[in-house]
């Protein structure tokens, strides 16, 4: 019953078979994983409305995997936002009918969140993120930059991310 709900999406959407385990059942590093195709009306099923695309494994698959995952997605009527490449289609926007008592089901106004996604293993080209701002916030109420980052079991953020989060909330 939520009014918009947002979700990392961290793998693709394809009919590629997920390479997690060799011959011998032993797991491998680098492993590509994807999820079935029937992952997006699942999705969709369970409340959620847009996705972020801006994390390491989306692109496990290249660029075909990420092309179905988007296809996959556009069919159910999903958002998505951010790119593994951290270079296209790394923003959108989507407004939420509001009451004047504050709750969406009458249709008085709008409030409109724009959503920009980056993860930092993608390209580190920071100024994306800056231009995306720049277009984006006039046209939103809110505006989230969604990063995707972190060490691993790591409770604090690196100095980098306090960093970048300070560039990224003055714009």
């Amino acid at each position: 019953n939520y009014d918009l709900v947002v979700a990392n999406l961290e793998g693709p959407i394809s009919t590629h078979k997920s390479n997690t385990i060799l011959d011998n059942n032993k797991s491998i590093s680098g492993f590509q994983f994807t999820f079935a195709t029937g992952t997006a009306r699942a999705l969709k099923n369970a409340g959620i409305d847009v996705v972020s695309l801006a994390n390491n494994h989306t692109d496990n698959f290249g660029q075909d995997g990420l092309n179905q995952t988007r296809q996959f997605l556009d069919n159910e009527g999903i958002q998505y936002f951010g790119s593994p490449q951290n270079n296209t289609a790394i923003a959108t926007s989507t407004c939420i009918a509001m009451s004047a008592t504050g709750t969406s089901k009458d249709s008085a106004s709008k409030l409109c969140i724009g959503f920009i996604g980056w993860h930092e293993f993608g390209s580190k080209n920071h100024q994306n993120i800056l231009n995306e701002i720049a277009a984006l916030r006039p046209k939103v109420d809110y505006l989230i930059v969604f990063p995707h980052w972190g060490e691993e079991y790591k409770k604090t953020p690196h100095i980098e991310q306090v960093r970048l989060a300070r560039v990224w909330t003055d714009a």
